[in-house]
Protein backbone atom coordinates (compact mmCIF):
# COMPACT_ATOMS: atom_id res chain seq x y z
CA UNK A 1 0.00 0.00 0.00
CA UNK A 2 1.75 3.64 -0.86
CA UNK A 3 1.50 6.23 2.06
CA UNK A 4 -0.93 8.02 0.39
CA UNK A 5 -3.55 5.36 0.17
CA UNK A 6 -2.85 4.74 4.38
CA UNK A 7 -5.19 7.76 4.36
CA UNK A 8 -7.64 6.51 1.87
CA UNK A 9 -11.34 5.55 4.06
CA UNK A 10 -14.58 4.57 2.55
CA UNK A 11 -17.43 6.53 2.29
CA UNK A 12 -19.40 4.98 4.66
CA UNK A 13 -16.31 5.75 7.01
CA UNK A 14 -16.91 9.51 6.67
CA UNK A 15 -18.80 12.01 8.81
CA UNK A 16 -22.37 12.69 8.55
CA UNK A 17 -22.31 16.07 9.95
CA UNK A 18 -20.99 19.12 9.48
CA UNK A 19 -17.86 20.29 11.43
CA UNK A 20 -19.14 23.54 12.81
CA UNK A 21 -22.83 25.30 11.93
CA UNK A 22 -22.93 29.40 11.63
CA UNK A 23 -25.64 29.34 13.56
CA UNK A 24 -24.65 27.41 16.87
CA UNK A 25 -27.36 28.24 18.91
CA UNK A 26 -29.49 25.13 16.61
CA UNK A 27 -27.06 23.49 14.87
CA UNK A 28 -28.88 25.06 11.56
CA UNK A 29 -25.99 26.27 8.66
CA UNK A 30 -23.06 24.93 8.08
CA UNK A 31 -20.38 27.28 7.86
CA UNK A 32 -18.89 27.17 4.45
CA UNK A 33 -21.27 25.42 2.78
CA UNK A 34 -24.65 26.42 0.41
CA UNK A 35 -27.93 26.95 2.38
CA UNK A 36 -30.82 27.97 0.99
CA UNK A 37 -34.39 29.51 2.78
CA UNK A 38 -37.63 28.42 0.56
CA UNK A 39 -40.80 28.81 1.18
CA UNK A 40 -43.85 30.75 -0.71
CA UNK A 41 -43.92 34.23 -0.65
CA UNK A 42 -44.78 37.10 1.89
CA UNK A 43 -43.52 34.29 4.60
CA UNK A 44 -40.68 36.15 6.39
CA UNK A 45 -37.76 34.16 4.83
CA UNK A 46 -35.95 37.41 3.70
CA UNK A 47 -36.50 39.26 7.01
CA UNK A 48 -35.41 35.62 8.77
CA UNK A 49 -32.18 35.43 6.70
CA UNK A 50 -31.27 39.33 7.18
CA UNK A 51 -32.27 39.11 10.72
CA UNK A 52 -29.45 36.55 11.10
CA UNK A 53 -26.48 38.10 9.13
CA UNK A 54 -26.89 41.16 11.65
CA UNK A 55 -26.38 39.10 14.14
CA UNK A 56 -23.75 37.08 12.44
CA UNK A 57 -22.13 40.34 11.22
CA UNK A 58 -21.30 42.00 14.54
CA UNK A 59 -20.84 39.56 16.91
CA UNK A 60 -17.28 38.94 19.27
CA UNK A 61 -16.02 36.59 15.54
CA UNK A 62 -17.99 38.26 12.98
CA UNK A 63 -18.87 36.37 9.83
CA UNK A 64 -18.55 37.43 6.41
CA UNK A 65 -21.74 36.43 4.40
CA UNK A 66 -22.76 36.34 0.95
CA UNK A 67 -26.04 36.99 -0.16
CA UNK A 68 -28.42 36.26 -3.17
CA UNK A 69 -31.88 37.82 -3.28
CA UNK A 70 -33.29 37.72 -6.39
CA UNK A 71 -36.73 39.93 -5.46
CA UNK A 72 -35.11 43.32 -4.08
CA UNK A 73 -33.22 45.66 -5.42
CA UNK A 74 -29.46 46.77 -4.15
CA UNK A 75 -31.21 50.24 -2.32
CA UNK A 76 -33.78 47.87 -0.83
CA UNK A 77 -31.09 44.79 0.41
CA UNK A 78 -29.09 47.48 1.84
CA UNK A 79 -31.93 49.23 3.51
CA UNK A 80 -33.26 46.25 5.42
CA UNK A 81 -29.84 45.13 6.33
CA UNK A 82 -28.98 48.52 8.23
CA UNK A 83 -32.59 48.30 9.79
CA UNK A 84 -31.18 45.13 11.06
CA UNK A 85 -27.88 46.32 12.16
CA UNK A 86 -25.42 44.12 9.43
CA UNK A 87 -22.16 45.41 9.32
CA UNK A 88 -22.31 46.18 5.75
CA UNK A 89 -18.79 45.67 5.57
CA UNK A 90 -18.85 41.94 6.35
CA UNK A 91 -21.95 41.72 3.63
CA UNK A 92 -21.34 40.63 -0.04
CA UNK A 93 -24.39 40.54 -2.73
CA UNK A 94 -24.02 39.08 -6.10
CA UNK A 95 -26.54 40.94 -8.04
CA UNK A 96 -24.73 39.90 -11.65
CA UNK A 97 -23.62 36.72 -12.15
CA UNK A 98 -20.30 36.49 -13.54
CA UNK A 99 -21.96 35.97 -17.54
CA UNK A 100 -23.44 38.97 -17.02
CA UNK A 101 -26.78 38.10 -16.27
CA UNK A 102 -28.98 38.76 -13.48
CA UNK A 103 -30.22 37.16 -10.39
CA UNK A 104 -33.39 39.42 -10.85
CA UNK A 105 -36.28 38.21 -12.69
Amino acid sequence: MTENMKSARRGDELSTEPDVFVWDECDLIPRGLLSMIIGRGGQGKSSLLLSLVGLWTTRDKPETVFISMAEDSDFMIRSRLVTHGADLRRCVFQGVRPDGTSDLH
